[in-house]
């Protein structure tokens, strides 16, 4: 199929999804001439620069950024994190170029005299362009370039600048280590005497209460109080004993029990003894009187034994009693005394406080003062330090030498650029024309801008004069143009009311089209297939049939108009079969009257009944208005557009004047495609190359055929 066009956006935009690849190629073929000129053009333009073109020289010099930096409040040096390591090779780059540090470049080296510059309005800036800094990656390595016509003197400057460049880094980290060692020596001097007038307000607080110290670790009033404290609750614990074993004896006297039944008395190490003792006799007492009688000697013996025990232990009893009392009493007063030293302590230990509420805060102000007093000094002896022994972050790896090679222009890669641009520049440029190009030259545009049927391809024909081409199915029916018009007799036979259509009328948008040699050939197809065939020359202005077809005309359809001649009297025939003419006759003065006039009506009436076929050849659409009264009559009119010829607004207003005066419509055909352009190579591949002989390839139109030798030699007329 032939390449679909996008009517939204112009010819060579393919819509459909079997777009053909070969489109693009044609296009091309057409434009090829504006892309060899615009690419001959660029290359030319490109080649004349590179022999006006100065040789620009770059020298490079190469530094190296460290990205571990002193860290001087700390005393340590800190890894720079990559995003930071990216930010400081960044800012050093742009440092290199910055307008303070070229301006002493150029104070140093006197450019301002330098030829290169010394033309330019802001020197400062002409030569910062003229810098290129480029980081190398994975490294903390700079490439600083210098560009200029002199090799020697881009290596100087080059040199100076990355001189200039690492001075002034030192500089900046050299003054800002002196604004810091300033500023931490005033604030050691302004801490220390802070620190000694706190110091002198502890000392004199001290004095004034009249406390050797007030200081925690050396709280005496604190330690006696807990001292105290500690020994009125062990007195409290022993005394609260003793008071509750004064307070059982009370109650087992009062209950009228033994003395050594009480468990304090009775738990008493002589009574306990006494007690063991007592027991023993009793005893022995008893298994004796199970022998004896009461007046045994030895029975009576370990009575009186008895009886001395139990008075030991009474006396005994009595004895620890009172001691039990006395030592409840001189516990209680040990409690007492001890509660009265505590108080005591307390109230000293109270006092104490009230004085320590205000010596802390001062003593805590002394205690910053004192952390702040050594940080300080601390800093202050690595900043002196960092001053005798601090270097340059930057460090020059190679100083440039004279560059043998110059930079601009680069020729082979200008040439390059100039050889891809240029093609690029051509191809864009046949494509933009081609998009910008709206005449008519495909068969959606006779579809989609003009609403017309479409009939088909008509090929340029090569060579011969104009009446051999006009006749050109008679003379090679077996050529490439033949079969397109017998291609198009059968086009007009197939649609749906082809069978009516016998009065036909040919015209086109304007003069040159080739409405007449469409006309001719069409006559002359239709007339080899055995109809009988009338060409009619409706053109009373600019006639042309007599001229193509060697015929008379000295008379014709004037004639008949003006009722001069009859029908009959108006014919002629020629060489072809089945063809018969009728020519215009004398050019009148009022030809739009007279073919709307009644006259022309009965020519068409008789035309119709003498013949299969009548092909009228109108003057153009555009000039007259002849061709609507023409094709009004007739069955409908065939609309021949130029191929690349009428733009398609121009065809659509000419198609839109035709349908306005309610002519029939029959289709429009493309003619004159050249089979040496784009278009002409792509029908020819697929409308003509499969009806071309074998024969007719080989001899084209090189060799005249005889028919054509005949009516040269004016046999035809």
């Amino acid at each position: 199929m032939p390449p679909v066009r996008d009517a939204s956006r112009g010819f060579g935009s393919m819509t459909e999804e079997k777009a053909n690849a070969k489109y693009y190629w044609y296009v091309l073929l057409e434009r090829r001439w504006l892309v060899i000129t615009t690419f001959v053009t660029t290359l030319a333009l490109g080649v004349i620069y590179l022999f006006k073109a100065v040789a620009v020289y770059e020298a490079e010099s190469m530094v190296q950024i460290d990205t571990v930096e002193p860290n001087i409040l700390k005393g340590t040096e800190r890894l720079v994190t990559d995003v930071r390591r990216s930010h400081l090779l960044n800012t050093e780059q742009k440092k290199v170029i910055s307008r303070t540090l070229v301006q002493k470049v150029v104070d140093q080296l006197d450019l301002r005299a330098d030829p290169r510059f010394r033309d330019s309005n802001d020197v400062v800036q002409s030569v910062a362009d003229s810098i290129n800094v480029t980081p190398i990656r994975f490294t903390q390595l700079l490439k600083i370039g210098f560009e200029h016509t002199d090799p020697k003197q881009a290596a100087k400057i080059a040199n100076t600048l990355v001189d200039e460049f690492v001075k002034q880094n030192r500089e900046t980290k050299v003054g800002k280590l002196a604004d810091l060692h300033f500023y931490l020596e005033d604030e050691f001097q302004s801490t220390k005497e802070k620190l000694n007038i706190a110091r002198q307000k502890m000392q004199d607080y001290r004095e004034s209460h009249g406390t050797v110290s007030l200081e925690k670790d050396q709280d005496i009033t604190l330690r006696a109080l807990i001292q105290a404290q500690t020994d009125y609750a062990r007195a409290e614990s022993e005394e609260a004993a003793v008071r509750s074993i004064a307070e059982a004896i009370q109650s087992h006297l009062a209950a009228g029990k033994p003395l050594e039944t009480i468990p304090q008395i009775a738990s008493d190490p002589q009574i306990i003894a006494l007690q063991q003792s007592l027991t023993k006799a009793e005893a022995h007492l008893q298994s004796l009187l199970v022998t004896y009688k009461e007046g045994w000697p030895a029975v009576k013996e370990l009575k009186k034994q008895i009886a001395s025990l139990k008075q030991s232990l009474a006396k005994t009893a009595n004895d620890v009693l009172p001691a039990t009392l006395l030592a409840a009493e001189q516990a209680k007063a040990k409690l007492d005394s001890l509660a009265a030293l505590v108080k005591v302590r307390e109230t000293a230990q109270l006092k104490l406080n009230k004085q320590r509420i205000h010596y802390d805060i001062e003593s805590r102000d002394a205690e910053h003062l004192y952390i702040l007093y050594n940080t300080l000094l601390s800093r202050l002896e690595e900043v002196r330090i960092a001053q005798r022994s601090y270097a340059s972050s930057i460090t020059v790896v190679d100083y440039a030498h004279d560059p043998l090679e110059p930079v601009k222009p680069r020729v082979a890669f200008t040439l390059l650029f100039l050889v891809f641009g240029g093609l690029v520049l051509g191809v864009g440029s046949a494509f933009f024309v081609n998009f910008l190009d709206d005449s008519i030259k495909t068969q959606e545009d006779v579809e989609a801008y003009l609403g017309l049927t479409f009939l088909g391809y008509i090929a340029r024909i090569k060579g011969g004069e104009n009446s051999e081409r006009s006749q050109e199915s008679f003379i090679n029916p077996q050529s490439v143009v033949s079969e397109s018009f017998r291609t198009l007799r059968a086009t007009i036979s197939l649609l749906p009311n082809g069978s009516s259509y016998r009065m036909i009328a040919v015209s086109s948008t304007k003069s040159g089209e080739g409405k007449s040699l469409t006309a001719s050939n069409l006559a002359i197809v239709w007339a080899q297939a055995g109809s009988k065939t009338l060409l009619v020359d409706s053109d009373l202005r600019r006639p042309a049939l007599h001229e193509i077809h060697r015929l008379l005309n000295t008379y014709g359809l004037t004639d008949f108009l003006t009722e001069q001649k009859d029908f009959k009297d108006i014919i002629q025939s020629g060489q072809i079969p089945n063809l018969d003419f009728t020519t215009s006759g004398p050019i009148p003065r009022n030809p739009s009257e007279l073919l709307s006039s009644e006259r022309f009506s009965q020519f068409i009436n008789e035309a119709r009944r003498n013949y299969d076929r009548v092909v009228i050849d109108c003057p153009p659409i555009s000039a007259v208005s002849d061709p609507l009264s023409i094709s009004s009559q007739c069955d409908g009119i065939i609309f021949i557009s130029r191929f690349n010829e009428i733009r398609r607004e121009h065809a659509r207003r000419t198609v839109q004047r035709l349908k306005e005066a309610g002519v029939q419509m029959i289709g429009a055909l493309i003619n004159n495609i050249s089979v040496d352009n784009s278009y002409g190579y792509y029908y020819s591949d697929y409308y003509y190359k499969p009806y071309k002989s074998e024969e007719t390839a080989k001899s084209g139109r090189d060799k005249e055929s005889p028919k054509a030798e005949e009516i040269k030699a004016g046999t035809g007329a």
